[in-house]
């Protein structure tokens, strides 16, 4: 079974100036957060449930990952006279994938189908998925950095 709705856009440890402009700009922070159910980023969801992690690490502690390994890749570059990098550089992609019905034995082998698709386009990239039932409808978000650059490209 397709998904319902598939989108990916990426995202910094802060929200550039230009992207202010824009509706609903968040950070790696406040997609994790979200994703992970932390209290005060779930304001669009009436009864909250845990999220369920189905690959890979908590989002959480993926955005702790990253905000520690983008604070010693700048350290390295200060320390060899290279220019830091921006907090608002791209450092990680996030998606979902919505599911168009109610969870079945369909939705888990839907489930399965996009961890497998996600490990075969994203292979190493690939860090975490998560499901939430607590919404309309079901849907899996996931999450995609290159640990050693902190670059969103393949």
């Amino acid at each position: 079974m397709e998904a319902q709705f598939a989108r990916v856009e990426s995202f910094g440890l802060s929200v550039s100036k230009q992207a202010k402009t824009k509706k609903n700009k968040t950070t790696i922070l406040g997609v994790c957060a979200e994703g992970a159910r932390v209290e005060g980023f779930t304001s669009h969801v009436e009864n909250v449930e845990p999220a369920d992690v189905v690959f890979g690490i908590n989002p959480m502690t993926l955005f702790k990952e990253i905000e520690t390994r983008f604070a010693a890749q700048n350290l390295n570059k200060k320390a060899s006279g290279e220019r830091s990098r921006q907090k608002d550089s791209l450092l990680m992609s996030a998606g979902v994938f919505s599911y168009p019905g109610e969870v079945d034995d369909d939705f888990f082998a839907w489930q399965a189908d996009c961890i497998d698709y996600l490990k075969k386009e994203y292979g190493d990239h690939f860090k975490s998925a998560v499901v939430h039932l607590d919404e309309s409808n079901p849907h899996l978000h996931f999450y995609l950095c290159d640990f050693k650059t902190l670059t969103v490209d393949r």
